[in-house]
């Protein structure tokens, strides 16, 4: 049985969930990314993991990486969220729905040719808790493509 958000949205699948300390929380979960990126075409095959320690990637190393979304292939698309300090729990959300998840959207509704997909692509969104700021980027195998001006997380 398919879980659903409201009556016309399903819920994203769960592939994984690790447990986490209570020293930390995950901003996001599975409603408001299956809310946020139900008109996506890879909709169907998106799942999506939870990790207790946060992803890397190559944005500045006081970052914390929150969330993004991973192709390894034309039919192969994943979205990882990771655990975050309990106290920036909040900021992390804020951002994420407020910044992060639309990025995520619309980088999925970029039209690709088939050579894109020879390489690992993956779209995050991150906070950095020194300046107060949202980083959202995308990395192609291990080096950074783009990387948005930060957002204040004040206000």
């Amino acid at each position: 049985m398919v879980k659903h958000v409201s009556d016309e949205t399903p819920l994203i699948p769960t592939k994984d969930r690790e447990q986490i300390s209570r020293n930390l929380s995950y901003p996001l979960g599975a409603e408001a990314i299956s809310e946020a990126l139900r008109d996506s075409p890879q909709f169907p095959q998106l799942s999506i993991s939870f990790y207790a320690r946060p992803q890397s990637g190559p944005v500045d190393p006081e970052c914390i990486i929150l969330a993004g979304i991973g192709c390894r292939g034309r039919d192969d698309w994943s979205i990882w969220v990771s655990a975050v300090p309990s106290d920036l729990a909040a900021q992390a959300r804020r951002f994420a729905l407020q910044h992060g998840l639309q990025y995520l959207r619309s980088w999925l509704q970029r039209r690709r040719d088939d050579t894109w997909f020879l390489h690992w692509h993956r779209c995050a969104m991150a906070i950095d808790p020194i300046t107060n700021e949202g980083v959202l980027a995308e990395f192609e195998d291990n080096r950074l493509l783009e990387k948005l001006p930060p957002i204040s997380l004040i206000g």
